[in-house]
């Protein structure tokens, strides 16, 4: 061993505990090669490649799995879903309601038969009457499932869509009688 070697073996916690001052390591740094930036970015990504793939990849399988458990939620949703039940008429509900729906269908009925001696039943007619029907239908078979505290909001609509009909039949009565009284009132002029 030389000297400088065992100076340095006794000498060693004395020397550890001296700290380099900063104008020394400013002179170390100009002597290091510098990196261009682009190096840098390529020597880090170069030194972890599979931290960032596996992040993608864990990512890619998160959103895999999360779509396979969605797909199954929505196939038991719908298989265990109930598929609207039978229509439920309102007479079936209550007394009450039966009267109600009594009343408005022979309103319906008395005005369709009115209608029908006039002749003035248009195809648009009938269709805007089918449409009302079908959404009739569905709330009653919406009304086969839906919860106790929500029934009577559905009874009000199905009400509702009754009231629709009735004024819908109201109005095309009241056009063709005053277009009726019109024509009367002309060729009773004309009579004179």
């Amino acid at each position: 061993m030389d000297n400088l070697e065992q100076f340095i073996r006794d000498n060693r916690e004395e020397l550890d505990t001296a700290v380099p001052s900063f104008k020394m390591w400013a002179e170390i740094d100009k002597q290091l090669p510098k990196v261009a930036p682009k190096t840098v970015q390529i020597q880090q990504f170069a030194q972890q490649p599979t931290a960032k793939v596996f992040t993608i990849r864990k990512f890619m399988s998160m959103a895999a799995a999360v779509a396979v458990l969605i797909s199954f939620g929505i196939g038991i949703g719908f298989h265990l879903a109930p598929g609207g039940g039978e229509p439920i008429a309102l007479s079936d509900i209550s007394p009450e309601y039966a009267e109600v729906e009594q009343y408005y269908s022979n309103q319906v009925s008395s005005n369709l038969a009115v209608l029908a001696s006039f002749n003035a039943t248009t195809p648009e007619i009938k269709a805007d009457l089918e449409e009302i029907d079908l959404w009739m239908t569905d709330l009653q078979k919406e009304l086969s499932i839906v919860p106790d505290s929500k029934k009577e909001a559905v009874i009000n609509d199905i009400i509702d869509l009754y009231k629709t009909k009735v004024a819908i039949l109201d109005k095309l009565l009241e056009s063709i009688q005053s277009s009726n009284q019109k024509n009367s009132n002309q060729n009773e002029t004309v009579d004179i």
